[in-house]
């Protein structure tokens, strides 16, 4: 915005440098995030333009470090939205005598660790020693959709799903 609206020597730079950093994020951020940051930026340039229709200025003329602020927290509340699920990974705990199971290792210590159950939600601490095996794998109401890039995603180099749970 900021290239595009001053007349200085560095947003004269920046209209040269923006198009290399668009082009940079398109081919390595995964599309799922890119798809976020298109509707949060035709989100806040919908905004802008209502501003300056209403004030009848130039569009982008209020365009501030408040916008940043806004932008972010837009992303943030996006990405909730999107990828509102665990951002750690689903495991499967083997222990001894035969049981199993299925959640998040929060915290591994010498002694316990504690573990989100998916089933139920609860947070459960099991002794570290009766652990035998941990493996990581994939829900099936999950969506792991969105992690490649667009690059990735061109040279046929799709990520390899985990194991089901």
């Amino acid at each position: 915005m900021y290239a595009f609206r001053e007349r200085t020597p560095l947003a004269r730079a920046s209209r040269l440098v923006a198009p290399l950093v668009a082009l940079f994020c398109i081919a390595l951020f995964p599309w799922g995030i890119l798809a976020l940051l298109v509707a949060v930026t035709l989100v806040v340039g919908a905004i802008e333009w209502g501003i300056a229709r209403r004030r009848s200025t130039r569009f982008l003329a209020s365009f501030n470090l408040n916008w940043f602020l806004a932008v972010g927290v837009l992303l943030i509340v996006g990405q909730l939205f999107v990828y509102g699920t665990m951002w750690l990974p689903a495991e499967r705990i083997h222990r001894r005598g035969g049981a199993t199971t299925i959640g998040y290792v929060l915290d591994s210590g010498i002694v316990w660790t504690t573990v989100l159950v998916d089933s139920n939600r609860t947070i459960r601490r099991v002794p570290t020693d009766s652990i035998q095996r941990r493996v990581v794998c994939q829900l099936k109401d999950s969506d792991i959709d969105g992690e490649e890039s667009l690059l990735d995603l061109l040279l046929n180099r799709r990520r390899q799903p985990y194991p089901e749970c």
